[in-house]
């Protein structure tokens, strides 16, 4: 591996270590959150909360509204480098309200 390269994984990893609790702390509170298919409101809320917590580090958050579908999030991170990266995921559950 080339010497740059290495010494940006170290220090990216270092990075993560530090911030290892504060992001075990916010996924956990994600899941425990009641996020049942069809349930709007608490898709939004969790929305709400995962923007507010990824512009806290330090990205760029856009909850765009998607009809009767709920609020959609978007966000995006700016650096120095070229690379683009795309994380696709979702927020709502198969489990009903009150199991989280």
């Amino acid at each position: 591996m080339d010497g740059v390269v290495l010494a940006e994984a170290q220090r990216v990893a270092a990075g993560a270590e530090g911030s290892l609790a504060a992001i075990l702390t916010d996924l956990e509170r994600w899941v425990n959150l009641d996020t049942p298919g069809g349930d709007v409101s608490a898709l939004d809320r969790c929305a709400a909360d995962l923007a507010h917590t990824l512009e806290s580090y330090g990205l760029h958050p856009e909850l765009v509204p998607e009809g009767d579908r709920g609020l959609y999030l978007h966000a995006t991170l700016v650096g120095s480098g070229t690379a683009k990266v795309a994380l696709v995921g979702h927020h709502d559950t198969v489990f009903a309200a009150g199991t989280a």
